[in-house]
């Protein structure tokens, strides 16, 4: 399983139907003292007469031992990662604002951002160079987000300190995110699956932390009135 990961880290699946060429087969062909397994997109892996494996890599030319990829190769994870980190902590900062700013408008506008953001990734992960209309729908709704946040700025209703935190819930979001991931590529991480699932798990509780603070420090303390007692009955 380790060397399947591996073979995953270092030849990235694109799409769903890469996944078998990437597989490490282990289609094991013998002739007296060679045996030849088939190692998925790496190549193949040979044990030659005198007890020796060699990994052999493939290329046009055919296989070939200096196009073998390193074992210590850096894992190659997809670009929505970092895509799917970014809407993450977009979602987190524009989460913690509307906890403190709690205005039906500023929420609406917090989503249209949001969704200006996500038709932007649209418009660029496209097989053509880009597409025009998600690109173009995804400048009139983050125009129409920001419009009315800055609106509610000049109303008072985003105090400094909440946006303040917003900014590094936001941050600490997306590394939240990327860490397992940067881990995995370095080899500290075995398998990508975890990896995911630690990537989800920091993330929610990083988001969640950050609304919680902002929603604390947006309470009120209860007024006190000097020369006020409690009475108390006879």
């Amino acid at each position: 399983m380790l060397d399947q990961d591996r073979l995953v880290r270092a030849h990235i699946i694109e799409k769903a139907t890469t996944t078998e060429p990437v597989a490490s087969l282990g289609i094991a062909v013998q002739g007296e003292d060679v045996v030849i397994v088939a190692n998925g997109a790496d190549g193949i892996v040979v044990w030659d007469a005198s007890g020796a494996w060699a990994r052999l890599g493939l290329t046009m030319a055919g296989f070939n031992a200096a196009s073998a990829v390193s074992l210590a190769a850096p894992g190659r994870y997809p670009d929505d990662v970092p895509q799917a980190a970014v809407l993450a902590a977009v979602a987190a900062g524009l989460v913690a604002l509307g906890c403190g700013v709690r205005k039906l408008r500023f929420i609406l506008a917090a989503a249209l951002v949001w969704l200006g953001v996500r038709s932007y990734y649209q418009g660029v992960n496209t097989p053509i160079l880009f597409d025009p209309y998600a690109l173009l729908l995804a400048l009139v709704l983050v125009f129409a987000g920001v419009s009315i946040m800055i609106a509610s700025a000049i109303l008072g209703e985003v105090k400094l300190r909440v946006s303040g935190i917003a900014l590094a819930t936001a941050i600490a979001v997306y590394y939240s995110v990327m860490t397992p991931f940067y881990a995995w590529s370095a080899g500290h991480l075995d398998y990508y699956s975890v990896a995911t699932e630690l990537a989800i798990g920091l993330g929610a509780v990083t988001a969640l932390a950050g609304s919680a603070v902002v929603i604390t420090t947006s309470i009120s303390p209860r007024r006190s009135f000097p020369g006020r007692t409690a009475s108390t009955a006879d």
